[in-house]
């Protein structure tokens, strides 16, 4: 009876997987077994959400050097990733018509990509026009270009995949958006705004201009029968009269730290206002205007765009924002999606890993199928989320502006917030242990929080540090806390045998960047951005003995530690540290991991690959390591009996080792070995 099986050899700390059929005396079912290769979550770069428009159930969002990403928008509550084109250069505009995006590309100019199919959006051509262009507006035959220096660029687009320039009109300073309407071009250019006659389309004549008389930078406009409504950054939002382009004059006007961009609907302006969020001005009357209301959208708002009861905002490092406009004096959040996001630390169990995306909040992702992370909700706490655990059907979230969140994620595609603490302050990192959060805050140090309900969290105790605490964690009756000493780190120490009276004890004097730390069996393993790990004894708790340490060729972000391997993030890979003699770390292998912040390994399960949050690259899923571990798949059959053996001779029969013995309760089986640190191992799969 032939058995499939897969085997592995190492050669030059290579792994080299290799599928075999190899002899043997059992009988009954072989499922097929393969070897699992690596995958990754969106699959493409992410970056700053500069533009939004949205066409049909599609939003087209401008991610900055990312380029162009497309998302499902058709439930507004829950958009996601369908598609994207990185190839766009540093893209800041954007503008759809037809079956075509063009993408205001900055320095790069002017691309034209295909949007046919949203899912496999394209690059069909572009041009350089010479200068910085930020705004782009496409009307039939032609594309209207905002390029700074130059002015309005107009682009014969007939030939979509040779687009050429074949007017410019000449206005100096920096052109930032424009608008088209009833054959003028009205055009925001900092100072001013200057409005141009439109001739057949391609001849554009200068008809009149209002220019600034306070402190101010004119970013954006809208046009709505007689009156222009502008974004004029910290001159803030403004309203002209421009039926006479010779006699242009204001009307009405509102303060902002930073109006970005207007867009008018009805009676209402919605206004990005930079880090005012998103908010809605009354212009029923134009000499009058008056705020209604204002929303929060976690980042600085660069755009925004009204489609019936929902306006989505394009909000930098948070992404797509959607915001419930229905009643305006009401505005409320209904969801978003970080195309921004950038991956600072990542967990998991079972099926579901969450990824922190910092100021995009938490990104929840099914593995099932380890080779397809899938993308099934997110949470959005306002801010940037400093820390996260999960145990049980809760996920334990610290937001530094906001505190601690705990948020039911039974469903992840339904988060839902059960319970918060903020008694003020910013937070740095937390801790969860026995039905108790260890919160680190800035001078007002540290806290206790009771969640044994977590419906109901209510303090402990708490004490002051001499400085503001991040990262954190317990071992015994001490916790460990990184001090954020302005310009560098050191370790405090916090007796907690009396939680509702914990003590600072002392101040350590390791000087060094802390990342992360994590204590395991009287040791104390810390992640230092500038000397990589670093391991303390801690067999006398208040006076931490320094061990060993390795160098991982720079910066190092999150560690796990599992038995006497650290899993690390640094230096664009996830390196696995042996620590079985602290004062002699060695170096077992590494994995590429480009932009590795953060790293998680299961400690249950048959199978555990490796997750590494890797900034703006997102998730990446390592199934297997040289020389750490392997990951395979067995098309098996649901809940029949599934024996996994190995051996490293298969021309010896009596050799094979039984690794496993399980029901699979659903397909595909995987499987992770451990015990691969030398030599050539085989594997067989087999069901009675």
């Amino acid at each position: 009876m032939t058995l499939q099986s897969i085997f592995l050899r190492w050669w030059r700390a290579i792994l080299c997987v290799c599928l075999a059929f190899v002899a043997g005396p059992r009988s009954g079912a072989q499922p097929p077994v393969l070897s699992i290769p690596q995958s990754a979550w969106p699959g493409f770069p992410r970056g700053p959400a500069q533009a939004v428009q949205i066409h049909g159930s599609f939003a087209y969002v401008a991610i900055g050097p990312a380029g162009l990403a497309v998302l499902d928008v058709s439930d507004a509550a829950n958009p996601f990733p369908v598609g994207a084109c990185p190839d766009v250069g540093n893209a800041l505009g954007l503008s759809r018509a037809g079956d075509y995006v063009y993408v205001a590309g900055h320095g790069n100019g002017l691309h034209i990509v295909d949007v046919s199919d949203p899912t496999h959006p394209w690059r069909v051509g572009g041009t350089n026009l010479g200068g910085f262009m930020f705004a782009v507006q496409a009307a039939g035959q032609y594309a209207y270009a905002a390029v700074t220096g130059l002015g309005i660029v107009v682009v014969d687009v007939s030939d979509k995949a040779h687009p050429t320039p074949v007017t410019t009109n000449l206005m100096a300073g920096w052109s930032h958006d424009f608008q088209i309407a009833g054959g003028r071009a009205y055009v925001a250019l900092g100072d001013r705004m200057e409005i141009l006659h439109i001739d057949h389309a391609i001849n554009l004549t200068h008809l009149g201009n209002f220019l600034l008389t306070t402190p101010g930078n004119m970013r954006s406009l809208a046009v709505a029968d007689r009156f222009a409504y502008v974004a004029g950054g910290g001159a803030g939002f403004m309203i002209f009269d421009v039926a006479d382009p010779l006699n242009v004059f204001p009307l009405g006007s509102l303060p902002f730290i930073s109006a970005t961009t207007v867009r008018i609907v009805d009676n209402l302006a919605y206004v990005a206002a930079g880090w005012d969020g998103l908010v809605i001005v009354d212009v029923t009357d134009p000499s009058i205007p008056f705020e209604i209301s204002r929303i929060n959208t976690g980042e600085w708002s660069y755009d925004v765009q009204v489609v019936g009861d929902y306006a989505y905002v394009a909000s930098d490092s948070c992404g797509l924002e959607v915001v419930n406009v229905s009643d305006p004096a009401h505005p409320v959040r209904v969801g978003g999606y970080s195309v921004s996001g950038y991956s600072i630390g990542v967990q998991a169990a079972g099926d579901l890993v969450v990824l922190n995306d910092g100021n995009g909040g938490l990104e929840f992702l099914n593995v099932t199928n380890l080779t397809q992370p899938a993308w099934v909700g997110s949470y959005f706490t306002g801010g940037h989320v400093a820390g996260v655990q999960l145990a049980g059907p809760y996920a334990f979230v610290v937001d530094m502006d906001s505190g601690l969140h705990i948020v039911n994620v039974a469903d992840p595609s339904h988060p839902q917030l059960v319970a918060q603490y903020d008694p003020g302050g910013t937070y740095g990192g937390l801790h969860l242990l026995d039905s108790r959060v260890y919160l680190s805050r800035d001078f007002s140090g540290f806290q206790i929080v009771d969640v044994g309900d977590p419906t109901e969290p209510w303090v402990v105790g708490g004490c002051a540090t001499p400085a503001s605490a991040m990262s954190l964690c317990r071992a015994g009756d001490y916790v460990y806390v990184a001090l954020d000493m302005d310009n560098y780190s050191d370790l405090g120490v916090i007796d907690v045998r009396d939680p509702e009276n914990p003590r600072f004890v002392r101040a350590c004097g390791l000087a060094g960047w802390f990342t992360a730390l994590q204590a395991v069996d009287n040791l104390l393993f810390i992640a230092d951005a500038g000397a990589g790990l670093r391991v303390f004894d801690l067999s006398n708790p208040t006076n931490p003995v320094a061990r060993g340490t390795f160098t991982a060729g720079g910066g190092s972000g999150g560690l796990q530690v599992v038995g006497r391997q650290v899993f690390m993030a640094a230096s664009g890979r996830i390196w696995v540290i042996d620590a079985t003699d602290p004062d002699g770390l060695v170096e077992i292998a590494y994995s590429d991991a480009p932009g590795a912040e953060g790293v998680f390994v299961p400690a249950d399960g048959a199978a555990r690959p490796v997750f590494a949050a890797c900034g703006g690259n997102g998730l990446l899923v390592i199934p297997s390591i040289p020389k750490v571990q392997f990951t395979f798949e067995a098309a098996a059959v649901a809940s029949v009996a599934l024996t996994v053996e190995a051996t490293t001779d298969v021309a010896d029969p009596d050799s094979w080792v039984t690794l496993l013995t399980t029901n699979t309760p659903a397909t595909p089986f995987w499987f992770t070995d451990t015990n691969i640190r030398s030599g050539v191992r085989y594997y067989r799969v087999h069901q009675p």
